[in-house]
């Protein structure tokens, strides 16, 4: 795959890539700064669907704790969840990195990083303000960085 120049960049799609990377940057700033803010004035946290939100590639985080669910059975990798949330929620985590893996080498494709994002949506709901792709150095395409409530 041909790399994109950034001035072919600009020509596209009308923004510099410079200027580009700094508003997501900003747009993740504002998110993180705006977990800490009490929204369940109007709905309770159990009943909303955490949000998906793009986490910049040279985001730097302080990751609070891990899970790696490589090579486990989805219900393996859900009780494995469901024990991992339960005891960062007790401890009073706010950042945790998921490593579901990419799935390259399951037959029939990825199955276990569907699953995991559909748990989050789900039965993670109560545990999860918001989650995103991890960066490359938390593990890019395999792995999730997650903020918890």
């Amino acid at each position: 795959m041909k790399k994109i120049t950034d001035e072919d960049w600009e020509k596209i799609f009308g923004i510099k890539k410079d200027d580009k990377e700094k508003k997501e940057s900003q747009e993740f700033i504002n998110h993180i700064e705006n977990l800490s803010v009490d929204n369940t004035k109007e709905t309770p946290y159990s009943d909303v669907s955490p949000r998906k939100i793009k986490i910049p590639k040279k985001s730097k985080l302080n990751i609070e704790d891990e899970i790696d669910l490589h090579g486990l059975i989805k219900l393996e990798a859900e009780n494995r969840l469901k024990n991992f949330f339960v005891n960062a929620k007790s401890e009073h985590l706010k950042v945790v990195l998921v490593i579901s893996g990419k799935g390259k080498h399951s037959e029939g494709g990825p199955s276990l990083k569907p699953f995991v994002e559909k748990w989050f949506k789900n039965e993670g709901k109560s545990f999860i303000k918001s989650y995103g792709i991890a960066p490359k150095a938390h593990g890019g395409e395999g792995a999730f960085i997650v903020f918890l409530k």
